[in-house]
C-alpha cells in the first residue's frame, strides 16, 4: 500500500515550485522579473538542479511502500539529503541576483517565498513517511522526554570543550561520539535530540544562520543513518561493528566534512579554505565516533533496555537480552 499523502505533498511541492518561476520575483513593478528571466541571466544551472531534485523527490515518494518499513526509512533519508541541497540552492538566490542588472535584497523577492513553500511541502512528505513507518506505534511522553534529555546532554557535552578551537567555527568535539549510539538506541527521538542539541550549541557560539541550519541537518543524519543501517544495537556481531564503522563513523565524517564544499559551491567559503579545513573537520568527527562511540553504544545498551527506553529498530535488539527482561 503506497503512502498517498506523501506522494500528493511531493507533487504539490513540485507544482508550487514550478509556479514560482512564472510569477514576478520583485515586489517593485518597475523592476519586475520572473524566475525564468533570472535563470536566463545567471542561474540556469541553479534552476535545472532545483527541479531535478524536486522531480527526484516525487519519484522517491511514489516508491514508498508502507509495508516495507526499511524502504520507507531509506527513501526518507535520501529525500532529506536532496531537500538539504535544495535549501542551499535557495540560499544561492542572492548570489544569482548579484549578477543581474537589478540587484535587490532577497527579502523583497515574492517568488522566493513561493519556492520556499514548495520545499516546505517536500519536508512534510518526510513527516508522512515517518508516520507510516511507525505502523501502530504512537509517540508517548517518554519519547518527548527523550528528545529533551538527549538534546540537553549533547549540547552540554559540546559546549564543555567549545573553548578549544581547532579552526574558525570548529572546536574539539569528543561529544560527536554520542551521535550514532543515540540514534541506534533511542531511534527518532535520539536523532532529533542530537540535531536540536547541536543547534543549541551553535546558537550559543554565535554561528551564522546557514551554518545553524546545516549543522542541524547534518547532525540529524549522522544519528539517523546508523539507526537505519546497524543490524544489532549492542554491536554484538562482526556485521554490526562493520556497519557502525562504515555508516556511523566514516559516512558520518564525510557528511559533516563534505558540507563545507556546499558553501564553496555558492561562494560562501573559499575553496582553498575548505580544502585546508576538511581533514580537521573529518578527523574531528571520525575519531570520537570510532574511539568512543563503539564502547559507549555497548555500555549503554543493557541500561537502556532495562529502563525501557529503547526506541531503535525492533530487529536490532538482541534476542537473548529481550528474553531475559
Amino acid at each position: 500500500m503506497r503512502n498517498r499523502k506523501s506522494l500528493i505533498l511531493a507533487i504539490g511541492g513540485l507544482a508550487v515550485t514550478v509556479a514560482g518561476l512564472f510569477i514576478p520575483w520583485y515586489d517593485n513593478t518597475l523592476a519586475s522579473m520572473t524566475g525564468m528571466q533570472i535563470a536566463e541571466d545567471a542561474g540556469t544551472l541553479f534552476v535545472v538542479l532545483m527541479y531535478l531534485i524536486q522531480l527526484a523527490v516525487v519519484v522517491l515518494a511514489f516508491m514508498v511502500n508502507r509495508d516495507n518499513l526499511k524502504s520507507t526509512r531509506i527513501n526518507a533519508a535520501i529525500r532529506a539529503l536532496l531537500t538539504v541541497v535544495g535549501i542551499y540552492l535557495l540560499m544561492s538566490v542572492k548570489k544569482v541576483m548579484a549578477f543581474g542588472q537589478q540587484s535587490l535584497p532577497v527579502e523583497t523577492l515574492l517568488g522566493v517565498y513561493v519556492v520556499v513553500v514548495g520545499w516546505i511541502l517536500q519536508l512534510f512528505t518526510l513527516l508522512c513517511d515517518y508516520k507510516a513507518s511507525l505502523g501502530n506505534k504512537r509517540w508517548s511522553t517518554v519519547d518527548l522526554v527523550l528528545v529533551v534529555i538527549t538534546a540537553a546532554i549533547y549540547a552540554a557535552a559540546l559546549l564543555t570543550l567549545s573553548f578549544i578551537k581547532l579552526a574558525p567555527g570548529t572546536w574539539l568535539r569528543p561529544a560527536n561520539a554520542m551521535q550514532a549510539p543515540f540514534g541506534i538506541l533511542f531511534g527518532i527521538p535520539g536523532c532529533l535530540g542530537i540535531a536540536i542539541g547541536n543547534f543549541i550549541s551553535d546558537l550559543t557560539q554565535g554561528t551564522a544562520p546557514h551554518v545553524l541550519v546545516m549543522g542541524l541537518l547534518t547532525n540529524f543524519l549522522t544519528a539517523y543513518i546508523p539507526y537505519i543501517v546497524v543490524s544489532k544495537a549492542n554491536l554484538s556481531t562482526r556485521r554490526s561493528l562493520i556497519e557502525f564503522v562504515v555508516f556511523g563513523s566514516l559516512l558520518g565524517a564525510l557528511i559533516v566534512a563534505g558540507s563545507i564544499f556546499i558553501n564553496v559551491m555558492f561562494g560562501l567559503t573559499p575553496k582553498a579554505v575548505a580544502i585546508a579545513f576538511f581533514p580537521t573537520t573529518f578527523l574531528n568527527q571520525l575519531l570520537p565516533s570510532l574511539l568512543l562511540g563503539i564502547p559507549l553504544c555497548k555500555l549503554l545498551y543493557p541500561f537502556v533496555i532495562r529502563a525501557g527506553l529503547y526506541r531503535g529498530k525492533d530487529a536490532a535488539r538482541d534476542d537473548e537480552r529481550r528474553g531475559n527482561e
